[in-house]
């Protein structure tokens, strides 16, 4: 209860705010439920599924047919005349006949077993699209994150190769003034190189995933307005127990609502099969014109009226029944433990994200007490360097431990929202303003408690 007040309230108040908050990635989601093509053929799935209700109520509607002929019949005839010479004759007839004809079952076992079967897979369709659309959300989220996270980590490559740079003319000059040594000066350079060798990979892993993003929201030409992760406090998943978010998802999760709904599809199939077994009672109401003219009789015409009530009773069909209601048992089966194993693999992976979320908020917390250690250690280090205590190297590794704490913590944050995005929508809960909170943090906008 606690968790839903939070999350009502975060999301009230980005809806206050209005457009200003509806940033980036919530643009970037709209471009890719319109272009993305996985998602779009979910949805294909889904509207051809929709008409499996009204393709099953036509089982208990009537069928009429029409059907009809028209003919031309030519007779050639010999005959012996008062004479005794043969007379010939040549006859023309154009007989027709017409037909209308309707049917209205009457019982069927196996229509109502159909109608109650297309429901349930619509219901089966419509929680696939839910889970597309969560699976798109978290998709998108983490290539725009993995972008960002290339970027920041190309900036802070540029950012430690000045420092390097500094550090590496410094060495050059104490070395050619005499009070330094060329291991220094070997040292910076060597770091200096090395950073160039990251940034080259950098620049390919943002490319590679630029790409992926462009891609999934199907615009060839995106470019990132945004190149920073603001610093957050990780706050967001306090207030939800694991048991609240393993409640949630039994309630939520589009994952359990579809194979819930294909258990049910596969039950219907099984009496589907059954009602081979059944009679059916069907209302057959004809009409009929027939016009069949001879040489004999010019007119010869027949109208029929008939009303049947037909009864039909299987009794045997080869072991056809038998074995279709063998396959259905057996398929329904399948679905039930398919069922549970789907509820079993969503425990672990809510228990996972759940861990992952709670861990890297710990761990980001850390690492912000480890920047602002190590941000001491370089200032101390150049000081001590200056008093002749400490010499270059010492100030390389110090900068070196800062610029490692630093991606860390860049990878910590990413992490997190990631975990957050991935938890929420293994629950269900991955809703617009969820896209919203990620573009307010993004923006430095995120309400902090």
């Amino acid at each position: 209860m606690q968790l839903n007040r939070i999350c009502l309230a975060l999301a009230l108040t980005l809806q206050s705010a209005g457009p200003a908050l509806a940033g980036e990635l919530f643009e970037l989601y709209r471009q890719a439920l319109a272009n993305d093509a996985r998602h779009a053929v979910v949805k294909a799935q889904q509207e051809a599924v929709q008409q499996s209700v009204p393709m099953a109520r036509a089982g208990f509607l009537p069928k009429i047919a029409l059907s009809g002929g028209y003919g031309r019949t030519m007779l050639n005839n010999q005959s012996l005349g008062f004479t005794g010479n043969p007379l010939y004759r040549d006859y023309a007839f154009n007989p027709e006949n017409y037909a209308a004809v309707v049917v209205q079952p009457v019982y069927r076992q196996s229509n109502f077993a159909s109608y109650s079967q297309a429901e349930w897979q619509v219901k089966q369709a419509d929680a696939r699209l839910d889970r597309s659309l969560d699976e798109l959300k978290a998709r998108l989220t983490e290539s725009y994150l993995q972008v960002l996270s290339a970027a920041a980590r190309i900036d802070l490559i540029e950012q430690q190769k000045t420092r390097y740079a500094t550090l590496q003319h410094q060495a050059q000059r104490a070395y050619e003034a005499g009070y330094g040594t060329v291991t220094e000066v070997a040292e910076s350079q060597s770091r200096l190189d090395q950073l160039y060798a990251d940034e080259a990979t950098a620049k390919a892993a943002y490319n590679s995933r630029l790409t992926e993003l462009r891609n999934t929201i199907g615009n060839p030409k995106y470019v990132p307005t945004s190149f920073t992760i603001p610093a957050f406090k990780p706050t967001l998943h306090l207030g939800a127990s694991l048991q609240d978010w393993l409640k949630m998802a039994r309630d939520n999760a589009p994952a359990l609502k579809e194979q819930a709904a294909r258990v049910k599809t596969a039950e219907y199939e099984v009496s589907k099969a059954k009602a081979g077994h059944l009679p059916t009672l069907d209302l057959r109401m004809q009409y009929g014109y027939e016009r069949d003219p001879s040489y004999t009789s010019i007119d010869n015409t027949n109208q029929s009226r008939s009303v049947t009530l037909s009864l039909n009773i299987p009794l045997y069909e080869g072991g056809y029944t038998v074995a279709s209601t063998r396959r259905a048992a057996a398929d329904l089966y399948a679905a039930r433990e398919s069922e549970r194993g789907i509820n079993d693999d969503l425990t672990v992976n809510i228990e996972k994200e759940h861990g992952n979320v709670l861990a890297n908020g710990l761990r980001i917390d850390a690492l912000q007490k480890s920047v602002a250690t190590n941000e001491l250690l370089v200032k101390a280090t150049q000081k001590s360097v200056t008093a002749g205590i400490r010499t270059n190297v010492d100030v390389l590794n110090a900068e070196n431990q800062l610029f490692e704490a630093r991606l860390k913590l860049t990878s910590s944050r990413i992490d997190y929202l990631q975990s957050l995005v991935n938890l929420r929508a293994l629950a269900g809960m991955v809703h617009d303003e969820e896209l919203l909170k990620v573009d307010a943090l993004m923006q430095g906008n995120m309400p902090q408690p």
